[in-house]
């Protein structure tokens, strides 16, 4: 049976190896739109903070093709987004969708965004702007 990988799924509930039952993202925003698309052929490729997963539909066999799925953890079920990956976090930053596609809006609208490694990720957990090595305690120095 296909299993696929998700931020909601506990490795003592589902077995094992830690997966979720593909029966599990049955839910789509439009059925008429799900029906399109077979659950076997999705590739979990990331998440958002508010646990959502970002999949791709690998039908295709030329990945610039391949659309984004989102699968809203806090109910919203699935959507299609006919895109990349690229082009549709690109627009979740220009907000250029009717609504914003995942349930934490951080990003929605906010232009541009950075990436973050791991190290930069610690500066910040420790106060220190990882990009100038500042402070980012305002009260720093006084």
């Amino acid at each position: 049976m296909n299993r696929i990988r998700t931020p909601e799924c506990s490795t003592t509930d589902h077995g094992r190896n830690g997966s979720c039952q593909l029966e599990a993202f049955d839910a789509w925003k439009d059925p008429a739109v799900g029906a399109r698309y077979n659950l076997g052929d999705m590739l979990l490729r990331g998440g958002t903070d508010g646990a959502d997963a970002l999949c791709w539909v690998t039908s295709e066999a030329v990945p610039d093709r391949w659309p984004v799925v989102v699968r809203a953890r806090h109910g919203g079920g699935r959507s299609v987004y006919e895109c990349g990956m690229t082009e549709f976090l690109v627009r979740v930053l220009r907000a250029d969708f009717d609504e914003c596609p995942v349930s934490n809006a951080t990003l929605w609208g906010e232009g541009t965004a950075r990436l973050l490694n791991f190290r930069e990720e610690r500066f910040l957990d420790e106060g220190v702007d990882p990009w100038t090595g500042e402070s980012l305690d305002p009260f720093a120095g006084l």
